[in-house]
Parts: structure tokens; C-alpha cells; sequence
């Protein structure tokens, strides 16, 4: 859904105030739904697939050594915030995840460090894999 709701967005500012504008001064235009493979390239393409399945398997990879090496002790920090004895990896990005969406109690337990550690190791993450 955010993918349709970001091209929507982006074909009204392209094409605002240009050709038949209905009642609301826009021109309708439609947008294939959720399988199309120009909004959703990372679910269709093989070459991206393979790309993605190799940078999450090797160890070497700034990403895992990232995680391994700084993402585990914010893990632990959050783990001891939350009183749980075993916050998987999964768990720590669902709760990041979940505070990023507003929910109160999971935000409290991320520190500033936190969160700062967590947003860098999204976009490392997003440079590795979406940069090839």
C-alpha cells in the first residue's frame, strides 16, 4: 500500500493542472495495483533476489558486521528495558518498527543512541542492498 500511496503521489504532482481535470482539479490516472513489477521490482526481480539472499548470508558484509558488533548491544540495552530475558534480533527491529508507527511504551525503550544506531543501520542496510 505505501508503494501505490507513493505513486499516487508522485503521477498528481507530475501531471497537476495538465489535461481533462475533474471536479478537484486532477486528472485521473491509474496506477496497477499491488503486482505490478515496476512498484514492486524487489519482489519480481531475480538478479535483486539473489543479491539480497548473498549480503544477508555472508558475514563479512558491513551489514552483519554492523549487527553483530553494535546492533547487539543495543539488543541487550532494550532487552534489560523491556524485562525480557531473550529479545531476538527480529523482536528488536519489530519493536523499532512498532515505535516508529508512535506506539508509546515500545519508543520508551530506545535510547537516543538507540534509535540513532538503529536508523544508521537502516540506511546501511539500504545502501548495500538497494546500491548494487
Amino acid at each position: 500500500p505505501r508503494s501505490l500511496q507513493g505513486a499516487h503521489a508522485f503521477v498528481t504532482g507530475l501531471f497537476e493542472g495538465t489535461g481533462n481535470l475533474g471536479p478537484y482539479g486532477m486528472q485521473a490516472v491509474a496506477i496497477e495495483g499491488e503486482k505490478s513489477p515496476l512498484l514492486y521490482f524487489h519482489k519480481t526481480c531475480p538478479s535483486y533476489q539473489r543479491h539480497k539472499h548473498i549480503l544477508q548470508q555472508d558475514p563479512s558484509s558491513e551489514v552483519n558486521i554492523f549487527e553483530r558488533t553494535r546492533l547487539v548491544k543495543v539488543q541487550a540495552r532494550v532487552a534489560k528495558r523491556l524485562k525480557l530475558l531473550n529479545l531476538t534480533m527480529e523482536g528488536l527491529h519489530a519493536a523499532w518498527t512498532a515505535c516508529q508507527f508512535g506506539h508509546p511504551t515500545l519508543c520508551a525503550s530506545f535510547s537516543r543512541d538507540d534509535a540513532e544506531m538503529l536508523e544508521f543501520y537502516s540506511d546501511l542496510n539500504s545502501y548495500w542492498l538497494k546500491g548494487y
